[in-house]
């Protein structure tokens, strides 16, 4: 293990998380964790046997690869064997390889379909399919109007199984209700088209629309299953998702929930981001600090590096340039050392930054053995069961992105350690 950088998995967190996105659901509505791009920084393989173990019925991925890591071996005896459906689009040439795995797999447009069924008539197991369906964000996904075709086509082929039908939300994580509502109302009408179109012969497919957001914020869009990926990892999908939510469930609230009312410590952080300080140095009036000479010291300083950089999935946006200086409370990007926060100065390098600890008066060798937050919390030498923290939140708002980036861009070669 390199023990300079890695990151932290708490999963009672993840469970917690789970456990309480669950609890918004009727008894029949099934859970899907998606746990697609390294379950969003956090670690795939585990973040997905921890998530069934806290009652997740589906997981979800974005690739047939993805989805074979967690049914072979390197999930460990036993591999998952609880139902995989892939949300990106699939080869038609890798069909064999989903039907013997029994992974399911989406049907993104009629010309996809035809593909698919060229290499399912030979199969001697069915392929379970969702079709993805246009409802307004415009991206894969069947015509409403194709539905009828789509569905003759599956009927006809009898190695295909029409497992579910889903689509996706565009825009209620900016509390975009109305466009949401037209949304929920196209995937009403392609749900009523299959019914119309088809049939009493065959077993209901899952109907699923819902993304962590929507799980959150509009009961009626549940339907047989939830996809939930950023709120699992304790990230809230907006901070209007957050605020919507919370008042809604206020006590005090003339808006009342028949569930239970929900605190603030609904959702719970699941990710820290750590590293060492691996040199200090001092510097003088006047020195260069890093790449492109962009801060000059203005005053003496204790400065530290830390061996992570924009490889390593430090953003370069974070970067210091020469107009900042800590006390004037404009820096960018900061870390804790200590329990305090320390800015970084000069430009971010690709395996390396430097910050300035000068504030800190523990000793060099306390220092230099303590660790260093990017993403977390730390406890605090102010006051006793006090800390300082980071959140994702802050950095994607410093840089002008979201919590997903933050935390989806950490590389997946740094060790994870699960607590």
């Amino acid at each position: 293990m390199n023990n300079l950088f890695w990151v932290e998995i708490n999963l009672s967190n993840l469970k917690s998380n789970i456990h309480n996105l669950k609890s918004l659901l009727n008894s029949k509505t099934k859970f899907m964790a998606v746990v697609k791009s390294n379950a969003y920084g956090h670690g795939m393989v585990e973040v997905a046997k921890v998530a069934v173990e806290a009652g997740a019925d589906w997981l979800g991925v974005v690739s047939l690869d993805e989805a074979m890591r967690l049914r072979m071996k390197e999930a460990r005896p036993p591999s998952l064997k609880t139902p995989i459906l892939i949300l990106g689009f699939v080869n038609p040439k890798n069909m064999k390889e989903a039907v013997e795995n029994d992974i399911s797999m989406p049907i993104v447009s009629l010309d996809h379909l035809k593909n698919v069924t060229r290499y399912t008539l030979h199969a001697t197991r069915s392929l379970k399919v969702h079709l993805k369906i246009e409802t307004g964000i415009n991206r894969l996904g069947l015509q409403i109007d194709e539905i009828p075709r789509a569905f003759e086509m599956i009927k006809n082929n009898k190695n295909i199984v029409l497992e579910g039908v889903y689509s996706h939300f565009a825009s209620v994580e900016e509390q975009n209700i109305d466009y949401a509502n037209k949304q929920l109302m196209n995937f009403q009408k392609a749900i009523d088209l299959l019914h119309a179109t088809r049939y009493t012969l065959y077993d209901e497919p899952i109907r699923h629309i819902s993304s962590s957001a929507a799980t959150m914020l509009i009961p009626e869009a549940h339907f047989d299953m939830v996809r939930c990926g950023i709120a699992i990892y304790g990230l809230w999908p907006s901070a209007e998702t957050q605020n919507e939510f919370l008042k809604i469930r206020n006590p005090k609230s003339e808006i009342r929930n028949k569930s239970k009312i929900i605190n603030s410590n609904f959702l719970k952080p699941v990710l820290s981001f750590k590293t060492k300080i691996v040199q200090i140095k001092e510097v003088k009036v006047g020195d260069k600090i890093g790449y492109g000479c962009t801060f000059e010291v203005k005053k003496p300083m204790t400065i530290a590096v830390i061996p992570v950089g924009y490889f390593e999935g430090m953003d370069r946006g974070l970067s210091n340039p020469n107009t900042c200086i800590h006390l004037r409370g404009v820096c960018k990007g900061e870390v804790l050392v200590c329990g305090k926060r320390c800015p970084i100065v000069g430009r971010i390098c690709m395996n390396m930054s430097v910050i300035n600890i000068t504030q800190i008066r523990n000793t060099k060798s306390e220092i230099r053995n303590s660790e260093v937050v990017i993403i977390g919390k730390q406890a605090s030498r102010q006051a006793r069961g006090a800390y300082a923290e980071i959140t994702a939140d802050e950095i994607a708002k410093k840089i002008g992105t979201i919590n997903y980036e933050i935390v989806t861009r950490i590389p997946e070669y740094i060790k994870r350690v699960y607590k």
